[in-house]
């Protein structure tokens, strides 16, 4: 599967659909097989067009929300004191999730910024799960238990057909000088918290026989970059 950041209209989202198929084609898979779920919040322009999606390539599951880059694109910060969003970025919020939910498409809440706050997280987790979410965006294998426990009653309804893990975090320094506490905590950040988020729904997925897990990954796992051997 394949998240696509900034994207600014429905054009977007039909272009990528063109290449990804011929992906697909050329790899000899099944077309639809590779799934988008499309940042749709991430600037004040693209939250305007949001009442201009229609009709979406089948591969769309889903309209995630980002307070981060829409608060940096307005020049706000995206909390107040209380480590609530902001009031330009609930209403942005409040119209992804309709504009999801119109098109039949999953509404995933924006991540919670701070892994060493659980009850910040568990609060939020909470919110989202309440205001119709079916899911939050997760930035470290930390804030999994306190997320799945606030989003419990969604989960009851049945078994995760989604899953989509974009943890990372990189500690940059060159190899020779690397102590393996970097090396280590890089590495279960990136790769075992994608082996306990997976692992617990892949059985649970193969007897509903039908699932999608997403994994994203930075480019430098492709193209590297000096000081990122464990992060790439």
């Amino acid at each position: 599967g394949v998240m696509l950041p900034k994207c600014t209209g429905p054009e977007d989202l039909i272009a990528l659909d063109h290449h990804l198929e011929s992906l697909e084609v050329s790899a000899g898979i099944a077309v639809g097989s590779l799934t988008v779920l499309a940042l749709v919040t991430e600037t004040a322009a693209s939250v305007r067009r949001l009442d201009e999606y229609g009709k979406l390539p089948r591969r769309v599951l889903a309209f995630c929300f980002a307070a981060e880059d829409l608060s940096a694109d307005l020049g706000i910060a995206p909390r107040d004191a209380e480590g609530n969003l902001r009031a330009p970025l609930r209403q942005a919020r409040a119209r992804m999730l309709i504009a999801a939910g119109a098109l039949g498409l999953l509404a995933l809440d924006t991540p919670f910024p701070d892994p060493r706050d659980p009850a910040g997280l568990a609060r939020e987790a909470q919110r989202a799960a309440e205001d119709g979410f079916a899911g939050k965006i997760l930035i470290h294998p930390g804030q999994i238990a306190a997320t799945e426990a606030a989003l419990r009653p969604v989960l009851a309804e049945g078994v995760p057909q989604i899953l989509v893990h974009a943890a990372g975090i990189h500690d940059d320094v060159p190899l020779a000088g690397m102590t393996e506490l970097q090396w280590r905590r890089v590495i279960g950040v990136t790769l075992d918290g994608f082996f306990a988020v997976t692992r617990p729904l892949l059985l649970p997925m193969m007897a509903t026989r039908w699932g999608r897990i997403v994994a994203i990954s930075s480019v430098a796992a492709q193209l590297g970059n000096r000081g990122q051997v464990n992060y790439a």
